[in-house]
């Protein structure tokens, strides 16, 4: 090794962090996701999530530490869920649904959440518009979605999806049931505003931050459904929403990295203003400490998006949504999912044609035909007989609590009422049987 290689081995046994720590701890990986193209996403978030960090945090260890950047989820073979796995990112830029599926499943923290403007106005949360054409006399509320198609974004985005779902539902109206086809767009957000407004689509489901950014003069043509004015932790939310919030895009870091680069990082993007090229690339004001994503956990749950794997705790695994999309639709209690194949003649017997690109469903979830054999009234009708039965053989225990008889006489009393009650049951059906042969 020489007299300088066994001074550095020497070094590294005295720091009590180890020479493997020191020489490979170096090089930390970042994945990041926005709407668009790889090209997109590595233009908008390499400033900050790369040169931004290499230059506020890497100088401040020894030996400096390094953070490359690199797009994910913007197609099937850049999904990020199998590096995860593999312990190959360190931290994660995405969405409020993606992130609120790294918790549970791989044990991720949530480090910053960021705060954007919407029309001038700073802001840490995000929520969903619901909106249709304003000359579209058909539909004036939400229950008028019966029957129509309705475009949805990324399976597992808050703001595109999940938000809409739970809006939608709460309306007395399933988009898996009632509603005659479905659109996934995925991050085509400009394709599905687009089909609305030349009426290829009935109802939209965008980010409301993303439709007054880019179409904002074009509101006056479009009628938002159900619009609220809400407020985000003590600030009111800039424009009406037509859903919940939630929070806005968060950078988290991985449970393996060492906790003063977590705590490094952090500072870094905490000290971040809207002044800095990084934030102007991004249109960001910057970050603030990490909101909860608690609603958003709910409502993967509640679309079966997140099934727990433990009772009362955090564990879970999200469906993977690069997977076969039509397994990610859960059908409510009573209802099958039907098949790709039946879903293509479906939507071609219905006369809709599927956009270029997008997958389409028509009606997906379908009353199972086990159930069909036994219609709601006649399942009701079987509960009350069999509730009749049970309190004519209880009418003898009740009796013989409320006296000063024996216990043993409760027995007696209660097997005599059965007796009694099956009695007349197959005198009933003797009857019933001599007129039929009559």
């Amino acid at each position: 090794l020489g007299f300088a290689g066994l001074v550095w081995v020497w070094s590294c046994l005295a720091s009590f962090t180890g020479c493997w720590a020191a020489a490979s701890a170096v090089d930390y990986h970042v994945g990041g996701w926005l709407p668009g193209t790889k090209e997109s996403i590595e233009s908008t978030l390499s400033p900050l999530l790369s040169t931004y960090l290499n230059e506020e945090v890497g100088s401040k260890f020894d030996p400096p530490i390094k953070f490359h950047f690199e797009a994910l989820d913007y197609s099937a073979e850049s999904y990020s869920d199998e590096k995860m796995h593999n312990e190959e990112l360190d931290f994660f830029y995405s969405l409020t649904g993606r992130l609120a599926c790294l918790e549970p499943e791989h044990g991720w923290t949530s480090l910053a959440t960021q705060r954007a403007y919407i029309m001038g106005r700073e802001t840490g949360a995000q929520g969903s518009t619901l909106f249709s054409l304003a000359s579209n006399s058909a539909i004036k509320n939400i229950s008028d979605f019966k029957g129509r198609r309705i475009g949805v974004g990324f399976i597992l985005s808050s703001n595109a999806y999940h938000l809409g779902y739970e809006t939608i539902i709460s309306k007395g109206v399933n988009i898996f049931t009632d509603i005659a086809q479905l659109v996934f767009y995925d991050t085509d957000y400009e394709s599905q505003y687009q089909d609305v407004v030349k009426g290829h689509l009935d109802v939209g489901m965008l980010p409301t931050s993303w439709l007054y950014a880019n179409h904002a003069k074009d509101l006056p043509l479009l009628l938002v459904h159900n619009p609220m004015q809400l407020t985000w932790e003590g600030e009111h939310f800039p424009v009406p929403t037509s859903t919940e919030l939630v929070p806005q895009y968060s950078v988290s870091a991985a449970p393996f990295v060492p906790l003063d680069v977590k705590e490094a990082v952090a500072d870094a993007l905490l000290r971040i203003n809207s002044t800095h090229p990084a934030a102007v690339k991004m249109g960001i004001s910057g970050f603030t400490v990490p909101s909860s994503y608690a609603h958003v956990r709910t409502m993967l749950q509640e679309m079966r998006l997140l099934k727990s794997n433990f009772v009362g705790g955090f564990g879970g695994e999200c469906i993977l949504p690069y997977e076969d999309l039509l397994q990610t639709i859960n059908c409510p209690d009573g209802y099958v999912r039907q098949t790709d194949e039946i879903q293509r003649v479906q939507c071609h017997l219905d006369g809709y044609n599927c956009p270029n690109g997008k997958r389409c469903f028509c009606k997906p979830c379908v009353i199972d035909h086990e159930l069909r054999i036994f219609p709601a009234k006649t399942v009701l009708a079987l509960c009350v007989a069999l509730l009749s039965l049970a309190l004519s053989l209880s009418a003898g225990w009740v009796l013989c609590l409320e006296s000063s008889a024996a216990v043993q006489s409760c027995f007696v009393s209660a097997r005599r009422a059965a007796q009694r009650k099956m009695v007349q049951m197959e005198r009933r059906a003797g009857a019933s049987k001599g007129r039929r042969n009559r």
